[in-house]
């Protein structure tokens, strides 16, 4: 059995889960660009085109060479990528939460700003637990 941290998930009104249509899937080398910009706006901290390249870079390798890591990747109805997370099995030194031994983290998750409080974050860190299973 695959224990988790315990982790507090903000409500989600039944209202504001509008999912429909999205489809989650592993990212790839092409969803980079998209997946920097997505985290410079959820975080409001825009990268400089000066530092993009490199940051590509950086971001490639760990998409690469990160096996034991899992990088998921959210696009709308209409294909438009809106968020992405990267988890997998914990690594020893993160292996005790609140005294509590668990198997499974989520390392990154970032939803565009307009895209939050409507469930994909959920269906993300679900799809990530599944993933691992």
């Amino acid at each position: 059995m695959i224990q988790v941290a315990d982790v507090a998930m903000t409500h989600v009104s039944p209202n504001c889960s509008n999912t429909r249509g999205s489809v989650i899937r592993k990212a790839t080398s092409n969803d980079l660009s998209s997946m920097l910009l997505i985290m410079d706006r959820a975080l409001g901290e825009p990268t400089l085109p000066e530092e993009m390249e490199e940051r590509l870079t950086r971001w490639q390798l760990k998409l690469q060479n990160e096996s034991d890591l899992i990088f998921l990747v959210v696009e709308a109805k209409d294909g438009q990528l809106i968020g992405w997370c990267r988890g997998g099995r914990t690594i020893e030194l993160h292996r005790f939460a609140n005294g509590e031994p668990y198997d499974c983290e989520i390392h990154n998750i970032f939803i565009l700003p307009e895209y939050q409080r409507r469930g994909f974050g959920r269906k993300l860190w679900q799809r990530m637990f599944d993933e691992i299973r």
